[in-house]
């Protein structure tokens, strides 16, 4: 059980922090007057875990909590994606040349221009692996990729990445996300 006015949730895999968030009891709905055995639902898995608009208090008419279902306030549409800066246009690639998900698209869309960004991959160990963008200013949307190579120019082993993006907004302000990929192909 976590403690239901703030905590922390961090999910790991081999050593490596897949998503964290910590959470406050006030991201629950202001207009509910007890949130006691209420939880909180998280939006939209594909934009942040650590944005509390992301966040919102599970429906009544759903008991209060979806558990083993989906959120009862689940919402990926255009208006919730809109929201998030970066996206992997799939989570699974295969770069083996045969011309069937050769790569990996990142696509991105700033509120405004003048933002620069550095893009890391990391491997499951948590090694840095390739970085893509370092320090760049980017368009105000777009799409990057990244071919399954490694700085050293090898091909990326099979298994989770983790793409990590930190990006600086025109005034100074730094803003971090994390999503995982996973490099595939034939055995």
């Amino acid at each position: 059980a976590w403690n239901d006015k703030t905590d922390n949730v961090t999910l790991f895999y081999k050593g490596v922090i897949l998503d964290s968030f910590t959470y406050q009891k006030s991201w629950h709905n202001p207009l509910l007057a007890n949130t006691e055995g209420v939880s909180l639902e998280r939006i939209n898995p594909n934009d942040s875990s650590n944005v509390k608009s992301n966040w919102q208090s599970a429906a009544q008419t759903a008991g209060f909590a979806t558990p083993g279902q989906q959120n009862s306030q689940y919402d990926t549409s255009k208006a919730a994606i809109s929201k998030q800066v970066f996206s992997l246009e799939k989570k699974t690639f295969s770069p083996d040349g045969d011309g069937f998900e050769d790569f990996l698209n990142i696509n991105y869309q700033f509120d405004k221009g003048g933002y620069s960004a550095y893009i890391f991959i990391f491997n499951d160990k948590g090694k840095l692996v390739k970085k893509l963008i370092n320090n760049e200013l980017l368009n105000v949307e777009g799409t990057l990729k990244w071919e399954g190579d490694t700085d050293e120019g090898l091909k990326a082993r099979q298994g989770i990445y983790i793409v990590s993006f930190e990006w600086v907004s025109p005034t100074g302000q730094l803003k971090r996300e994390k999503l995982a990929c996973v490099v595939s192909g034939r055995l």
